[in-house]
């Protein structure tokens, strides 16, 4: 049985594709990174009534830092980090798992610093399947060995009737174990 972990992107408000998407994900784990600098105080309430989320940190408010036309990516301070993360212990207590999701998956920080802080994992783009990237052929995507991990960005501008299709084929196969994030 194949087994992989669902990561959805850039959450911070309620928006009626943050209530779809955790209805479709209700029966399966879902590892969903959260913006605690742009956190709303609604999401937390919804959230707390899918007990198979589980929130992650998302960075710190996921403002892209680079100079125009370099890759994209969020500078902040060790401070950013820690209250970012003790918002989200405090807000979804039980739910938080310590893991640090980078925004655009990129980080040039040092990872030491995040499990000093008491991050168990980073997040980044190794071993990702970016859905809305190939949303045409997820299936086929899978089943790379070492693909862990399938992206999703429920709020996105281009995420489409395609990509909601795709999730909803992918979540349906019972040859595949969704894992909570450890």
């Amino acid at each position: 049985m194949r087994e992989l972990i669902l990561r959805d992107d850039d959450c911070f408000e309620i928006t009626q594709s943050t209530r779809r998407f955790l209805e479709l994900t209700k029966r399966i784990q879902v590892m969903l990174a959260v913006i605690p600098g742009k956190v709303k105080f609604n999401l937390v309430s919804l959230i707390k009534k899918y007990p198979n989320v589980t929130v992650v940190q998302h960075g710190w408010k996921h403002i892209n830092s680079a100079d125009k036309g370099k890759p994209k990516f969020e500078k902040f301070d060790s401070l950013d980090i820690q209250t970012g993360k003790s918002m989200l212990e405090s807000l979804f207590k039980n739910q938080f798992y310590p893991c640090f999701v980078p925004p655009w998956n990129k980080f040039d920080g040092d990872y030491k610093l995040l499990y000093d802080m008491g991050f168990k994992k980073v997040s980044d783009n190794k071993n990702v399947i970016d859905l809305m990237k190939v949303k045409d052929n997820v299936m086929e995507e899978i089943k790379i060995p070492e693909n862990d991990t399938v992206m999703t960005h429920h709020t996105h501008q281009n995420w489409d009737g395609k990509c909601w299709l795709s999730l909803e084929l992918l979540i349906e196969p019972e040859n595949i174990k969704w894992l909570k994030i450890s």
